[in-house]
């Protein structure tokens, strides 16, 4: 018999010749130095942090440290509390949150593992009524002190069953309310230098005319 032929043609019919391994996706090319990554096409975005300078209005020498020890892994504390746990928020909104009928407490059961900005954002339908939103709500753990970040978890800051967090308002402006203050004080204390100056030279002009009078007396009664 003579040799087989029409292999390679039968073979190029069959289905599993026409499937080839799909390409490797690609990264995309660098953006220009100071921009953000771009994502491969298909994965979601991240939701974004929103604008927080929770601490502006907080003096230096209040603000609590987080790293000298007292708090222990972000990692480790969220495998200590696994499922959710109790919190309490106390609204400190004054008489806007009066007028608005709007607890001094409120309840909340919530996964440590969660961002505080989630977090606002549960919040943010509560006090509304009052005027706050994610954008100007300024939370706070009562006891340790500690202004919760809105990029962070509860974890992070080692929030456990039972803990009060305060809900306030930011002020606006806080870093130049500060600035103004220290400028307001070294006015003072320009002020009062200022006054010292003078009342020296004040009494070394009465002690300059009290020896120029008693002199020439002097000079006469010798």
């Amino acid at each position: 018999a003579g040799p087989i032929t029409g292999v390679s043609t039968v073979n190029a019919r069959l289905p599993h010749a026409s499937l080839a391994p799909p390409p490797p996706q690609m990264a995309p090319p660098p953006g220009p130095p100071g921009t953000m990554p771009r994502l491969p096409m298909g994965l979601p975005a991240a939701a974004p942090i929103a604008d927080d300078d929770d601490d502006d209005d907080e003096p230096a020498a209040k603000k609590p440290r987080l790293d000298d020890g007292s708090l222990q892994p972000e990692g480790l504390w969220m495998s200590k509390h696994p499922q959710p746990i109790q919190i309490l928020v106390q609204v400190s909104l004054g008489a806007d949150a009066m007028a608005a009928g709007i607890p001094t407490v409120i309840p909340l059961e919530i996964s440590v593992g969660m961002r505080v900005q989630d977090m606002k954002q549960m919040l943010a339908p509560k006090v509304a009524a009052a005027g706050v939103n994610v954008v100007s709500m300024k939370l706070k753990a009562q006891g340790a002190g500690y202004i919760l970040k809105n990029a962070h978890s509860l974890a992070f800051y080692n929030v456990a069953p039972g803990n009060v967090i305060e809900l306030t308002k930011k002020v606006r402006g806080g870093r130049q309310i500060q600035a103004d203050r220290r400028y307001e004080w070294k006015l003072v204390r320009a002020w009062s230098d200022a006054c010292s100056l003078a009342s020296h030279a004040v009494q070394s002009w009465a002690q300059y005319r009290l020896t120029t009078a008693v002199l020439p007396i002097a000079i006469l009664t010798q």
